[in-house]
């Protein structure tokens, strides 16, 4: 009896150590920002400490073994948000951190796992008639090392829906999803076996013309394929704008056609624990990959 149980023990851990946890998740302004009252700056504020403790605790109970993240802001700010996650017991030793032309807001990735390679960028830029824009957040590239696997891990932040006076907003996440898009052509041109994901906040509607131009055609060998991720009450939604009144699916996760098949659906969902109202305006997405597994 003795030797069953130790038996199932090693084998549940063997099991165990063939699963990677990612979570996406944007904090929703995890920074300092400026009050206005009639258009004029009259104070500064941050993150309200509920919102912070139920987004740590949201973050804690999932214990991903990588987690995107988007809406952080400067490096202290980070390093406020590892502190309060150390103190939930999750430690990430290895940390991308892409700071842009936004100068408020920015991305990030923590991974228990290695970062071997960096190759984020916060240099492109699209043209809209005569004008030129950066991305504004950038984009957030790193290759980890799971076990035996490499895995390319790609985050970005698009042009929010909100009007501006300068251009088209639908026009602007339109460039950035081409501009992302590249970015993918040109890692898998060349070998489309690669292991890679993008994710993040891409501020539109499956159906939308930038979320087209993300998956690429249908018939491609580096065709990016959507995780089509439910909650518990079987809803997909990830964004709540209350001042709308308004339920959206904003944020996505979309996998090389290599890395698809390695996606536990079953352990892949949007979170809608308790607190995740509170935290952020966004809800979290978890995936589970099946890899990782050394030789």
């Amino acid at each position: 009896m003795h030797y069953l149980f130790t038996s199932i023990f090693l084998f549940s851990l063997f099991c165990k150590a063939d699963e990677v946890s990612f979570m996406s998740y944007n904090l929703k302004n995890f920074l300092e920002m400026y009050t206005y009252t009639n258009g004029q700056k009259t104070g500064v504020r941050y993150k309200p400490d509920e919102e912070i403790e139920a987004l740590v605790n949201v973050i804690a109970q999932a214990n991903p073994d990588i987690l995107g993240i988007c809406e952080i802001g400067d490096r202290e700010d980070l390093a406020l948000l590892r502190k309060h996650l150390s103190k939930a017991g999750l430690q990430y030793d290895h940390i991308e951190y892409v700071k842009a032309a936004d100068s408020v807001r920015h991305l990030a990735l923590l991974s228990k796992y290695p970062i071997n390679a960096n190759h984020s960028k916060t240099d492109l830029f699209y043209s809209i008639g005569k004008t030129k824009f950066p991305l504004r957040r950038g984009l957030l590239h790193v290759e980890l090392k799971v076990g035996k696997d490499s895995i390319h891990a790609l985050g970005v932040h698009f042009k929010s829906k909100r009007p501006v006076d300068y251009a088209d907003e639908s026009m602007m996440r339109l460039k950035e999803a081409y501009l992302a898009r590249d970015v993918v052509d040109n890692i898998l041109k060349d070998n489309p076996d690669v292991k890679l994901f993008i994710y993040g906040d891409f501020n539109d509607s499956y159906k939308s013309e930038p979320i087209s131009a993300i998956k690429g055609h249908y018939r491609s060998k580096v065709r990016l394929e959507p995780l089509q991720l439910k909650d518990t009450r079987g809803e997909y939604w990830t964004h709540y704008w209350s001042w709308e009144r308004n339920y959206s699916v904003f944020d996505y996760v979309f996998c090389s056609r290599s890395l698809f098949p390695l996606v536990d659906i079953n352990k892949s969902y949007i979170i809608d624990t308790k607190g995740t109202e509170i935290a952020s305006d966004h809800r979290p997405l978890l995936v589970t990959f099946k890899l990782g597994k050394d030789k």
